[in-house]
């Protein structure tokens, strides 16, 4: 039965497959008329009892053999062409895929600082309403006002992320070291888990080993990474307990985990979640939020010179892992300025 359809192209690739398969045929051939050329003068030299090769033996064999050293160079200009010709145009898809890559950065981040700058403004008159600036308020009022703020201070974190990652990428994070005291940022951080899980069936549990209150890090970014845990935490654990704990890593550096119940997180996707945007989680079981934190936290540890890594399975909880280094022992203490976090 014949078709009226036109055969499909191959792809570009399967071609240059198939002209790599006929050019091994052509050099096999070549080295077979070599082989036959030998092998008929070496048959002819015994039966006739000669030693030596005849003349015109030897000159076949010498044509034959410069033949295929004119075909193999001949291909090999062909190979070096064509490859030439896919690099150029690798090289100018990579020069797009970056350029391309740059103006998203510079779009994201005026657009994250035109955002910034209005929200701003409205939680700055919605804190002047809530101090009774404007007269005194309804609790109904009050209580809309509160549901406004919430809102609004998710909308500007999720800004204040966007603006983080844009940066990131470009290059342009800043990050200060400086040896940073632990306890306050725990203090702090169980102080506002707390608030989060207020009405929750979940107990939470802070815990800094003894040695393993200060390491050398960005005080402000590693508040952020730690904050991004434990927010992600209390999103996907509806009862059980949250931990977080400071013991003593590898050599002079620091491990800080925030341990859960929740949902756990697939063995499969445990490189996935600290990609930008991606929510692993089947939708019915996804928390609210872009799915960027997770990739700011990590990055910001590699930044800061140590990883942020993950322990998970479904339905037995998660264990995130982030290793930072000690206060430097070579250099005194009075050469850093040691600063809580709070």
């Amino acid at each position: 039965m014949h078709s009226d359809e036109p055969a499909a192209t191959p792809p570009p690739d399967a071609i240059d497959a198939m002209c790599m398969r006929r050019d091994a045929i052509l050099v096999a051939l070549g080295a077979a008329v070599i082989a036959m050329v030998g092998g008929g003068a070496a048959l002819g030299a015994f039966s006739r009892g000669n030693v030596g090769m005849s003349a015109w033996v030897m000159r076949a064999t010498a044509l034959a053999a410069l033949a295929l050293a004119a075909l193999a160079a001949i291909l090999l200009e062909i190979h070096h062409r064509r490859t030439e010709r896919r690099l150029d145009g690798f090289r100018v898809a990579n020069g797009d895929l970056r350029d391309t890559a740059v103006r998203k950065d510079e779009f994201l981040a005026n657009v994250s600082h035109e955002l910034r700058t209005p929200l701003n403004v409205v939680l700055g008159y919605i804190d002047l309403l809530l101090d009774n600036s404007f007269g005194p308020l309804e609790p109904a009022q009050r209580d809309i006002l509160h549901r406004i703020t919430k809102n609004a201070s998710n909308l500007s974190h999720l800004i204040n992320d966007l603006v983080d990652l844009s940066r990131i990428e470009a290059g342009r994070m800043r990050i200060e070291m400086e040896i940073v005291d632990l306890e306050p940022l725990f203090t702090d951080l169980t102080a506002v888990m707390q608030i989060l899980l207020a009405g929750h069936d979940v107990t939470f549990r802070a815990e800094i080993v003894p040695g393993c209150d200060r390491l050398h890090a960005d005080p402000d970014r590693l508040k952020q990474i730690v904050s991004n845990l434990l927010v992600n935490a209390v999103k996907f654990t509806e009862r059980g307990s949250i931990t977080l704990l400071a013991t003593p890593g590898r050599g002079d550096r620091v491990v800080i985990t925030v341990t859960d119940t929740g949902i756990g997180i697939p063995k499969a996707d445990h490189e996935a979640i600290f990609e930008p945007f991606r929510q692993v989680h089947e939708r019915e079981r996804r928390a609210p939020g872009a799915g960027i934190g997770l990739s700011i936290s990590s990055r910001l540890a590699t930044l800061m010179g140590g990883s942020l890594g993950v322990e998970s399975e479904p339905e037995h909880g998660s264990r995130f892992v982030l290793e930072l280094g000690g206060p430097p022992a070579e250099a005194p203490l009075a050469a850093f300025t040691l600063r809580k976090v709070s």
